[in-house]
């Protein structure tokens, strides 16, 4: 069970990481526009986020199309009304999306148990 629980943190930490390297790679990205050289990547060596960087630098350097969009340039949307949310129609839908659940539930209640034995 301690594989379950690492297998989540590492999804966590992926999720929360994700718009961090998007930044980490626009700021490589931003940097090579500018002239400036690769030596000024700000993350230690050997870690992801230098690793988005110099991806970027190197991708601004050879003047190639941005691949995020700058945080700067999101706007969000006003909606008129509120978002609809599509309705599972099929009974197979459902019961899938019920025992992924009860899956999904029974793996962390697992990994709590075996946390606190």
């Amino acid at each position: 069970m301690n594989n379950t629980l690492s297998n989540l943190k590492f999804i966590f930490r992926l999720q929360n990481q994700q718009c961090s390297l998007e930044k980490c790679w626009l700021g490589g990205y931003k940097h090579a526009q500018q002239g400036n050289p690769e030596s000024l990547n700000p993350f230690n060596e050997n870690t992801k986020e230098s690793q988005f960087w110099l991806e970027g630098w190197w991708s601004g350097y050879y003047e190639e199309p941005q691949l995020f969009k700058d945080a700067d340039t999101i706007k969000p949307t006003k909606t008129t009304s509120k978002p609809k949310l599509k309705v599972l129609e099929r009974k197979t839908d459902k019961t899938l999306l019920t025992l992924g659940a009860i899956v999904g539930t029974c793996a962390l209640v697992s990994a709590a148990i075996d946390l606190a034995a």
